[in-house]
Parts: structure tokens; sequence; C-alpha cells
């Protein structure tokens, strides 16, 4: 799907005792951009694990769709450097990942993602975190060498943009709007969080927080879903909406089974595509 993304790096280690940070160009070298580097996989790994054991074991209870595919995987992790060419203006650019069926994912380390899973601050299932974000802040399928805080995902994240990251129409203050809002609000029983610079709203608006979207460029599918976890509400549930449709809203009914089948169905190649309306529920609360 996205193997060619390899030939654009200077340099891919499949071995990381063969890479230190050292040897990684960091403009204004600083400990926050060093902490933030994915080689620290490295350290973070206990020694006596492989990294297969590593990322993989979680989700041998948790995802046991994905891990009959994680577990088939051969293929090493790896850590990939693009020198830059502007030294005076930018970093190299790195990446920490794995080829899995043709399709390379990247990992995202942050020096929080212990901190992270145990507050689960966006209430996501906790099949999910013990699986996809027990060891890794992302799971990213990217078209190449480098992603974006908010890119679309594919696979679950703790990039985890609110709803008018994704649908922007919703913002402001114009009648579509406007309707928007009111829909939400009505669908959900509650005052829905538009204006994240209102402190004082935080604590009586909801928020809808993305974990899966699977708009990305390299799969071409007649429909796309945005996947979310809902904050400051009485209810503990995921939606969906398709195509970035606030109007297609619906309950995820057992999200973690509909997550672990999206994902093998992706890592397997299967043909066609997911189709989480399968899963999808009305609801109003």
């Amino acid at each position: 799907m996205n193997t060619h993304i390899l030939s654009e790096f200077d340099e891919i280690y499949y071995d990381l005792e063969q890479i230190t940070i050292n040897d990684v160009y960091i403009k204004n070298r600083d400990e926050t951009r060093i902490e933030f580097n994915s080689l620290n996989f490295k350290s973070a790994k206990p020694k006596n694990l492989s990294f297969h054991d590593y990322f993989f074991k979680p989700f041998k209870d948790t995802q046991p769709n994905t891990y009959r595919v994680l577990s088939q995987v051969k293929e090493k992790f790896f850590y990939a450097i693009e020198r830059t060419d502007m030294p005076e203006i930018m970093s190299d650019i790195t990446a920490f990942g794995i080829n899995i069926n043709g399709i390379i994912i990247y990992l995202r380390y942050t020096p929080y993602i212990s901190d992270d899973a145990e507050q689960n601050e966006y209430n996501f299932p906790v099949e999910i975190v013990k699986s996809w974000l027990w060891h890794s802040a992302g799971w990213y399928i990217s078209d190449g060498v480098n992603y974006g805080p908010l890119a679309p995902s594919a696979l679950p994240s703790s990039n985890n943009p609110p709803l008018g990251s994704i649908c922007s129409d919703i913002e402001g203050k114009g009648k579509k709007a406007r309707e928007k809002v009111a829909f939400l609000e009505e669908k959900f029983g509650q005052p829905f969080l538009v204006d994240y610079e209102d402190d004082d709203s935080y604590d009586t608006h909801f928020q809808l927080r993305a974990l899966i979207d699977t708009r990305f460029n390299l799969l071409e599918q007649p429909k796309n879903f945005q996947l979310f976890s809902i904050v400051n509400h009485a209810k503990k549930d995921m939606f969906f909406i398709e195509n970035e449709d606030v109007y297609s809203v619906k309950k995820l009914v057992n999200p973690a089974e509909a997550i672990d089948k999206y994902a093998a169905h992706l890592l397997s190649r299967q043909e066609g595509f997911f189709d989480f309306t399968a899963y999808g529920e009305d609801f109003q609360y």
C-alpha cells in the first residue's frame, strides 16, 4: 500500500543498537525534543522482550482478531531517518515503525504514554487503551516520511482532535453551523462545546473527540468514518459519523469489537472496505 515511503528515508535501522540519539541532528537540541523522539522506544521496552512481544502481546486478550494478524508479522521494527538538507532551519525527520503486510505503520512516542493510558482522559474503551495505546501514543498509516498531529490516523491514536477540527462547518455563527450544533445538543441532551477558548464552558458542555479517522490518501473506499468518544457527559459511549457528516451520527455498539474487526480487516489487506454502519445504532439522550 505505502511501502514506497521507505525509499524516501536516507537511513533505516532494523537493529536499534546501531543508532543513538546523538546520531540524529536536532536543531536547537534540547531535552524536550529528545524526550519525544521515537528512538526512546528502545529504552522504554524491557530488555528481555522483543519489540513484537512488547507491542503485540497486549492485543491478545483485548483485540483478538487484530492480534491474529499481528502475531503472523515477521518483519522487524525499524527506525528511519531522513537527513535534513537545511540544518539551519529544520532537524532530521525520524520515524519508528513496521511493515505489516505491505502497510508501513508508524508508532508515536511520548514520555507520557503510561500516564495517558492510566488517566484515559477521553473515555476510550479499556480494550483500546490496553492494546493500541498501552505502549504507544498512536499508530499511523502515512503517505510520507512525516505525519502531522492532526493527520487522519486510520488507526487508534492519542492525537484526538475535537469534532470541530474534522467538521469545521460546525464552528462559527452562520445558520448552517447553528443548525448543526442545535442538532447535536438535542441529540445528546446537553450543550455542545464549540468555543475552546471559553474556559467556563468546559464543565457544562460536552465534547466529541476523534479516536479514528479513516480518511487517508492511500485507502480508496466509498465511505469514510470518524469515530469519537464523548467527554463531560453522563454517557460514556462511542459514536461515529460518515464522510464528516454530523447529521449521520450513530452510537457505536460494541466499539472494542468493531475496532478490532476493522483493524484486522485493514491490516490483513482484505478486499473491500469495513463498514462501521453494521455496528451503528440510532440514539436519543
